[in-house]
């Protein structure tokens, strides 16, 4: 396996990559990451009030990547 193909591995996706948010879902169990998916997808909240829930679990996300990541202006939403 090439250096390339060890790094694609690891990006979750093709070039560009999966954003912050993304990679820190993947690391939730399931019926957590469910939970956040949900609140994400919901504007009754703020990005910074999820970014700071989603430390009190362990999972260190900005604010920042969590509104880019809510635009759909993030790293993942170029690659889909």
């Amino acid at each position: 396996m090439s250096f390339a193909d060890e790094v694609r591995a690891n990006s979750g996706r093709g070039p560009g990559g999966i954003c912050a948010v993304a990679t820190a879902l993947l690391q939730l169990d399931e019926g957590l990451r469910a939970e956040v998916v949900a609140v994400i997808s919901s504007p009754a909240y703020t990005s910074s009030a999820i970014a700071k829930a989603l430390k009190a679990h362990g999972v260190d996300i900005a604010e920042q990547s969590m509104s880019r990541h809510r635009r759909e202006a993030c790293r993942c939403s170029r690659t889909r």
